[in-house]
């Protein structure tokens, strides 16, 4: 049975969800059919996941709907739990169309005494339908561009929801002692996601291993215990994270996300980490800067934490991307992935997925292989993470490589080391020169992919190389036969599809196909 649960790779120069996510209250979305659908569970009782709407569902709000008697003390009838209704902004700021709510979650998150307990279930906690009564919308700087309140909106309309004056969740099992206002939440554990305070399946660091760092990127690997190593790769799939902890010196817990490159070595665990960004609060980068600032050795009992992996690439339908590929076979014919950074983890993961897939099915019966392409953004060719890794995958015809080096790549050459091997990165970022020339005098048909950039990126690389005589126009690639996966900045996750949509709708392409490309063909992790 699918895993629909899908959470966030949540980053900003590479780092996955990690320096945010102790930030989140709110991750799902979902919309008013599910709210419904929660809020009219009988009281007490364990409300269905609702896994359908993971994490990144593109926020679909509310469809509008007519005039809502206002959420009070009537909702408190039990016959009233499914009764919709906009909530009191006397009591909670919302913006519509998320104003919409239903009795059964008002009288969940809001009635009673401003002491009374409010348990929040696992589910409503990945699910994003809690606003307990006394919690208020992170400040901006408890969250990256990722997680900003134009893409996650819920549960209010207004972004994630923290505790007052702090970047922890409004819900999470100590709320009700540590917070000043009692009102608010506690989380039900055990609860593997973001944010959540839950220890129950922590598994210990044992040890650190780092490989030369890459630029900004520092490519890791986690030792754990081979023993529970198993149950915390158990659900790994490309685009899937694991959530790193660790208490502060306040005892609090503390977060953090990475990629996690395809498990193989027992025990061990590879993620990329870039640094946080240092305009978010202390407390959000806790995790992050720790991990980066150790030198590998032995770890400390108690120091750091890991947590099964989580999520995965999905698309706005919740459908993860090798599901996908498996339900359409010989539909989808390419894999366009866009990436940068330590993105590049989720990248490779994808690669060697579908690389597995297509030997499957070779030996098995003779079908059309999946094709990928993977355009990278990196500094220099002389950062690539992972380098062996990737190369192998390139040389052995895995994927199409292109990279956008925003250095030149002469120059990039001439600090690479005399142990790395420079051919399939130098052909690759020769082929991403070629496409940066073009930003100096584009075409017509140029400036539908760049609009006014003066630069050109991994995005508008992807765009371009889908018009007439671009790599991917000729080799086959159409909006009808094509997945893209993106990883990486807000640029990218915002930036992509936009451009993807402009060139569809400039094409012959029907509507339906251009929707289908943003709803069904399009996959992040966050």
């Amino acid at each position: 049975m699918r895993d629909r649960f899908a959470t966030a790779c949540l980053r900003r120069s590479g780092v996955a969800a990690a320096t945010a996510a102790a930030a989140i209250c709110i991750i799902d979305r979902h919309d008013a059919a599910a709210h419904a659908e929660a809020a009219g569970q009988e009281k007490g009782q364990e409300e269905a996941s609702p896994s359908a709407s993971p994490l990144g569902a593109h926020n679909t709000p509310p469809a509008p709907a007519p005039a809502l008697p206002k959420c009070g003390d009537w909702c408190a009838s039990p016959s009233s739990g499914s009764s919709p209704c906009r909530m009191d902004e006397t009591l909670i700021n919302c913006r519509d169309p998320y104003c919409a709510t239903t009795c059964g979650l008002w009288e969940r998150f809001v009635l009673g005494p401003n002491a009374k307990v409010r348990p929040i279930s696992c589910s409503d906690y990945k699910a994003g339908i809690a606003f307990p009564r006394g919690a208020e919308v992170c400040h901006p700087d408890c969250l990256i561009p990722e997680i900003s309140p134009k893409r996650y909106p819920l549960p209010t309309g207004l972004g994630v929801m923290c505790r007052p004056g702090t970047c922890s969740p409004g819900g999470c099992p100590s709320a009700i002692a540590r917070a000043n206002n009692k009102a608010l939440a506690t989380l039900q554990c055990p609860c593997n996601w973001f944010g959540s305070e839950c220890d129950d399946e922590w598994v210990p660091v044992l040890e650190v291993r780092k490989k030369r760092s890459k630029g900004h990127v520092q490519e890791t690997t986690l030792v754990i215990d081979k023993s529970q190593w198993e149950k915390v790769v158990a659900d790994h799939r490309p685009g899937a994270v694991v959530r790193l902890a660790k208490r502060d010196s306040k005892g609090v817990a503390r977060d953090m996300a990475a990629v996690l490159a395809t498990p193989k070595t027992p025990g061990e665990l590879d993620i990329l980490t870039g640094p946080p960004d240092p305009s978010l609060r202390p407390g959000v980068r806790y995790v992050a800067e720790r991990v980066r600032a150790m030198a590998s050795g032995t770890v400390e009992p108690a120091e750091l934490y890991v947590n099964p992996v989580i999520s995965g690439f999905f698309n706005k339908e919740w459908t993860f991307l090798m599901d996908l590929l498996e339900e359409k076979k010989g539909k989808v014919q390419h894999v366009v992935i866009c990436c940068t950074g330590a993105g590049l983890g989720g990248a490779l993961s994808t690669v060697e997925a579908i690389w597995e897939q297509n030997e499957t099915q070779r030996k098995e019966v003779k079908k059309q292989k999946v094709h990928v392409h993977l355009y990278y953004g990196v500094r220099n060719i002389g950062h690539i993470p992972m380098r062996e890794r990737l190369e192998k995958l390139v040389l052995s015809g895995a994927v199409h490589l292109t990279i956008l080096a925003s250095e030149n790549t002469e120059k990039s050459a001439s600090r690479s080391n005399n142990d790395i091997t420079k051919d399939f990165a130098h052909v690759a970022a020769t082929k991403g020169s070629a496409l940066r020339s073009r930003a100096v005098d584009p075409t017509r048909a140029d400036r539908i992919v760049l609009g006014e950039s003066k630069s050109i990126h991994v995005q508008h690389a992807v765009g371009l190389d889908f018009l007439s005589g671009g790599k991917l126009q000729t080799s086959g690639a159409t909006f009808e036969n094509t997945a893209f996966v993106l990883c990486g900045r807000a640029e990218i996750l915002d930036g992509a599809p936009s451009i993807l949509d402009g060139l569809c709708r400039s094409s012959s392409c029907d509507d339906d196909i251009c929707k289908n490309v943003g709803t069904q063909l399009t996959f992040t992790n966050v």
